[in-house]
């Protein structure tokens, strides 16, 4: 049997058309990648992959990309939702060993949703740094915002899918995270320094032991030039990704369909081809304006070109992807539901906030949360200071005395504090009534406090906290409620609706029409035209070569000779030279030659010529002067 053909192509539905099964059939791809469009229930994308497997004859490998967070293929409510890679970052930088088993238990718990649908290759983990200012395309994808965190958690990561049967698929080399672009849209070009490049580098080289990667459509101006996109370069791919990280896996393209490669798909696919990509990935999963593609036929076209031009599998290609296959046949006993608990409670130590599209994990309250957050909470302006039998100063101090029990609270005056506070109150007003609500909180847990000394229960409920517990939950609310300002604070900087964004069918406050103008003429446009073209070739010398001909002086001097006997018309077209000098002239040059004679010695009234109709042939003769002199 031949082997598979080196790509990875698509399907536009839940089940194969029949162009479909032919191209499948025909070009036999190493693999298939399952879009969302391809993703309805766990019995359809089953029967899909068996169906693969039965056009092919072999078990196809399948790929998806499942990261959790924004990208994610399977989806609610048919599959569990996961969180964004980042949303582990805090909980690593807290509790390293924690985070860690958080990040495993994420990719173990995705591995047993894929590989029992037939599903072994997982397009994941994102091994991109996150730096601050970049384009979003990377944001909560990325595992953390430095290289030693990203490289640690992305071991783990690969580990998690590989237990439960999956290959993992790091991605995107040499790093993505520098792009400030989308690369979906345009060709990024990342203009840092080669020192800053190799930060991004790093966290590759601690997984180059990985069975596949992925290159980036990003252009690096310090490891090749602006114009060439990793996907594309030799010396990248070749010098940096095989050499430099040392990464022996199978290499397979990012989407062949994104904009910032240019030219046709075919030109794409061969050109990754010849830079050193093993194998071309492409999805199809965008038409030109941005929406998810599902028109059956434009999917097979696109499918069927990539396909063309893909050669089959040989050599260290064929090794690779073997290795690769081999990777996804190590699944191991999993309880997926003792795995969900456990992860819940690792995620439940803090709580998951959602806002602007991220996923913030907040730590479990320690036994110095309450004063922290309180005195986050309290600008030095704007404290709550009371004076009280016993303590002066601020009430966010007190408060956390109090829970430690450094302060008699019985000396401590429930009715001054709330007198206090109501003057607070008043002057707060005009200044942060959401602190003024804060200090509410703490003097009303602090009234608390000192009723359960005063006040103890002779039987206590089984329900009931005791009030350790119940300042650690009110810390918790508090760090949750500074988070909720913040997601606030973001949310109104961004558009509002009806401000800046209005739905449709709303009235608009301006109208924006963007013109372009050209400041260069005509000309200059040309000439830019001119000179990029002029670069392009190669400049030649253009040699003109010497053409043999009849001279003028030869035709006129056989015309000549001919004179006395041209008593009769006789054409001109007839006449031969015969000259050894004259033997390879072509036959036009005889005609054009003789004509011109025949000009000179009709001028010199020794010839008459005639011509009956345009273009037809001219005659000559003896001129009649001549004739009549001879007779």
């Amino acid at each position: 049997m031949s082997q598979p053909k080196a790509c990875i192509l698509s399907v536009s539905g839940h089940t194969l058309t029949d162009g479909e099964r032919k191209l499948l059939g025909e070009a036999n791809p190493w693999g298939v990648i399952l879009m969302g469009r391809s993703c309805g229930s766990i019995e359809q994308v089953t029967a899909l992959t068996q169906s693969v497997w039965d056009v092919t004859g072999r078990q196809t490998l399948f790929f998806t990309d499942q990261e959790g967070g924004r990208v994610r293929r399977l989806r609610p409510p048919v599959w569990p939702e996961f969180p964004a890679p980042l949303s582990y970052l805090e909980l690593y930088k807290a509790e390293p060993d924690l985070g860690r088993e958080a990040v495993w238990l994420h990719h173990r718990l995705m591995a047993a949703e894929l590989e029992p649908i037939g599903i072994r290759a997982d397009c994941a983990p994102v091994v991109d740094i996150l730096h601050a200012g970049m384009h979003k395309i990377v944001g909560d994808r990325a595992l953390g915002d430095s290289a030693e965190v990203v490289g640690d958690l992305a071991q783990v990561a690969l580990a998690g899918l590989a237990a439960g049967g999956v290959a993992g698929v790091i991605k995107h080399m040499p790093g993505h995270g520098r792009a400030e672009v989308d690369s979906h849209e345009t060709l990024p070009v990342v203009r840092a320094s080669r020192e800053l490049v190799e930060r991004d580098i790093a966290p590759f080289k601690q997984i180059r032991h990985a069975a596949m990667g992925m290159t980036a459509h990003l252009a690096y101006a310090a490891l090749d030039d602006e114009t060439t996109p990793a996907t594309h370069s030799r010396k990248i791919i070749h010098e940096v990704i095989r050499k430099e990280i040392g990464f022996d896996g199978l290499l397979m393209t990012d989407d062949l369909g994104m904009k910032a490669l240019g030219g046709d798909l075919a030109s794409r696919a061969t050109r990754a081809l010849e830079a050193g990509c093993d194998v071309i990935l492409h999805c199809s999963g965008l038409d030109a304006w941005g929406k998810v593609l599902r028109d059956p036929a434009t999917v097979l076209r696109e499918m069927t070109e990539v396909a063309d031009v893909c050669p089959q599998l040989s050599g260290e290609q064929l090794r690779r992807a073997q290795a690769a296959d081999a990777a996804t046949a190590h699944a191991k006993a999993f309880d997926k539901a003792q795995g969900r608990a456990r992860l819940e409670k690792l995620l439940s130590g803090g709580a998951w906030l959602v806002y602007c599209g991220r996923m913030t994990v907040l730590p479990v309250p320690d036994e110095d949360m309450l004063a922290q957050a309180s005195a986050e909470a309290a600008d030095a302006r704007d404290a709550f200071v009371v004076d009280l039998e016993g303590y002066e100063g601020p009430l966010h101090l007190l408060l956390d005395l109090a829970r430690r029990h450094k302060i008699d609270l019985v000396k401590i005056s429930i009715l001054k504090l709330a007198d206090q506070y109501l003057d607070y109150v008043r002057e707060a007003q005009a200044r942060k009534i959401d602190l003024a609500a804060d200090y509410l909180l703490m003097a009303a847990w602090l009234a608390f406090l000192k009723s359960k000394l005063l006040l103890p229960s002779e039987k206590k409920d089984e329900d009931e906290l005791d009030p350790e517990a119940l300042a650690g939950r009110l810390a918790f609310r508090l760090r949750r409620l500074d988070a909720m300002r913040k997601a606030v604070n973001e949310l109104y900087v961004g558009n509002v609706d009806k401000r800046d964004v209005f739905p449709r069918g709303d009235p608009q406050l301006a109208k924006i029409i963007r013109k372009p103008l050209w400041n260069s003429t005509l000309h200059d446009v040309l000439k830019a035209f001119g000179d990029i073209n002029v670069r392009k070739v190669k400049v030649q010398a253009h040699i003109i070569r010497r053409q043999p001909v009849v001279p003028l002086d030869t035709a006129r001097r056989k015309l000549a000779a001919l004179v006395p006997d041209l008593i009769d018309w006789a054409s001109i077209q007839m006449m031969r030279a015969e000259d050894e000098d004259s033997k390879d002239a072509p036959r036009r040059s005889e005609v054009a030659s003789f004509f011109s004679a025949a000009l000179e010695l009709t001028k010199d009234r020794a010839v008459e010529l005639r011509q009956d109709q345009p273009f037809s042939d001219v005659y000559v003769r003896k001129a009649r002067e001549a004739l009549k002199a001879a007779e």
